[in-house]
């Protein structure tokens, strides 16, 4: 026995081992093992024969356990690695099969029977692997398990997918129809959105569930469909609500600037003031149509009902700065309406005979003028201009724009013109205080010319040139101040210099230092002053009368 089991083990460990390690599947196992288990039993009945068949049984038995022991660990490696491959494959075909459940499909029905079939095929290929006679089994069940629950997963995904897709399509048309009816903003607003959003809540329901019917029988719609239509729509108001302001102006706008969809031609027969007054109305109506949040469906029970769909949406302060700013806004269209009432009553004062009249003579000067191309093109466009501006009323728009425009302009070159004579004025300030410098330099001149003058006058006044030369010089005195003088003449040889100089500057004594800007005026009355001091003072003598 031992020697058949060896003779066997030799001859297949290399045979099945070498591809397993390399996971290759051996997909002729049977074949392979087959001829040498043969041969091991065949060589065991043909030396048993002489012992007891008791003994023989049992010995028959250890080696069928032996031969066991040695193939069956390699028989499921083998068959890991054969449904190791398909379970791959599968997932691969349930990954690319469908990506996403379409109308009329039949995904949970085809996945099913593939899966089937798949197991079907292992199960048949493993068992054509098994070695007889040894009844070897396979746990098939666990494969199974894993394909299910793949197919769990990507049935919750697609699902998920099915609500999300259906769902934000339906929302988009949701979305646009909500949009235009919080565009019109009528007392039947909160009743058209409630019905949109059941219609398109419904619709997104069915739309799943059909789809559902056939492709994963017994699947239920979510019930939170609902809840995402809901959200949408309070989003939405609360946006609208945001530019409630601007939803007041066209309200207003629409009955007051139009009529019957068209644009108004006010005349002096309209009521403006009750004109006015019910369009105030219509858009303060639209404020007290946002200031709450209708979407609360009154027939469904309060626990079914979602608190968010009866929300304040603009509260008390904010309706009151909005209804200041309304009334702010409305009011000058109210006065432009009033403008141009009376601006057509003051046309409508000219008789309509004076037009004829003024037609009739000037009639071949107008065609004179008018037979210009020129002109004609120039009066052909500004008249339609005025036309099509008075029509829609925006005449007097376009007139105040392009006063403002002319008044700009002006401004400009009035800013430019006072700013030419401010360096006029300047330039002439300039010159003038030149010209008054130099005026006083010449007085200052002329007056130290008529000091020169009248001390020479006085010179000659003192002076008599009829005495001799002598006398002029030395002048005689009379004999009783001689002595006097003579006195007067020995003290005045000694001169005491510091009491005629004055005393030198010393450290501690303060100097004024001269600014060294000094103005026109000041420069010239020094330069005057030290020309003269250069002269030496004149000399005045008095002639001895006595």
């Amino acid at each position: 026995m031992k020697m058949a089991v060896n003779e066997l083990i030799e001859s297949l460990s290399d045979k099945l081992n070498n591809p397993i390690k390399k996971k290759e599947i051996i997909y002729d196992f049977c074949d392979i093992c087959e001829p040498f288990v043969a041969k091991a039993f065949q060589y065991y009945k043909d030396n048993s024969w002489r012992y007891i068949s008791e003994v023989v049984e049992e010995k028959y038995n250890d080696l069928k356990t032996e031969i066991h022991e040695f193939l069956y660990p390699l028989f499921v490696k083998n068959a890991e690695l054969l449904t190791s491959i398909s379970l791959d494959e599968f997932i691969e075909y349930v990954n690319v099969k469908c990506t996403e459940l379409v109308q009329d499909g039949h995904w949970f029905d085809e996945i099913n029977s593939h899966m089937k079939e798949v197991v079907g095929n292992m199960e048949n290929k493993v068992n054509s692997m098994v070695v007889p006679p040894f009844e070897w089994k396979f746990d098939f069940e666990s494969k199974e398990s894993v394909m299910k629950e793949l197919i769990d997963n990507k049935k919750a995904y697609l699902i998920d997918n099915l609500h999300s897709s259906v769902c934000s399509s339906v929302l988009h048309s949701f979305n646009e129809s909500a949009n235009e009816i919080l565009k019109e903003a009528n007392e039947t607003m909160w009743i058209n959105l409630r019905n949109l959003m059941s219609a398109k809540i419904n619709e997104a329901r069915n739309t799943i569930q059909s789809i559902l019917d056939t492709n994963i029988p017994n699947e239920k719609a979510k019930t939170d469909i609902s809840k995402k239509f809901e959200d949408a729509a309070i989003k939405l108001v609360k946006e609208s609500a945001k530019y409630i302001l601007l939803k007041m102006k066209s309200a207003f706008d629409k009955h007051f600037k139009y009529e019957n969809n068209r644009p108004r031609i006010w005349t002096k027969d309209d009521d403006v003031n009750q004109i006015f007054d019910e369009s105030k109305s219509a858009g303060e109506a639209v404020l007290r149509l946002f200031t709450i949040c209708k979407l609360w469906d009154p027939n469904k029970p309060q626990a079914q009902q979602n608190p968010a769909l009866n929300q304040i949406l603009i509260d008390k302060d904010t309706s009151e700065k909005v209804l200041e700013g309304y009334n702010r806004i409305i009011a000058h269209t109210y006065e432009e309406a009033k403008g141009l009432i009376k601006a057509q009553m003051t046309q409508d004062q000219i008789p309509s005979f004076a037009w004829f009249i003024l037609l009739i003579l000037g009639g071949d000067k107008i065609l004179k003028l008018l037979a210009n191309p020129l002109i004609f093109t120039f009066a052909l466009f500004f008249g339609g201009s005025y036309f099509m501006l008075k029509q829609l009323g925006l005449l007097d728009i376009v007139l105040e724009a392009i006063k403002e425009r002319f008044y700009n302009i002006t401004s400009i070159f009035s800013d430019d013109e006072a700013d030419g004579n401010e360096d006029e004025d300047e330039g002439e300030d300039d010159s003038n205080l030149v010209q008054n410098n130099e005026n006083d330099s010449e007085i200052v001149e002329n007056t130290d010319d008529d000091k020169e003058t009248n001390t020479l006058k006085q010179e000659e006044g003192l002076l008599d040139l009829s005495k001799p030369l002598d006398s002029l010089v030395i002048p005689e005195l009379p004999p009783e101040m001689s002595n006097e003088t003579s006195e007067i003449i020995e003290e005045s040889s000694t001169i005491d210099i510091d009491s005629i100089m004055p005393p030198l500057p010393s450290e501690e004594m303060d100097i004024d230092v001269p600014d060294p800007i000094e103005s026109l005026d000041t420069v010239v009355l020094k330069k005057k002053k030290k020309r003269k001091s250069n002269n030496p003072p004149a000399l005045t003598l008095k002639p001895n009368r006595h």
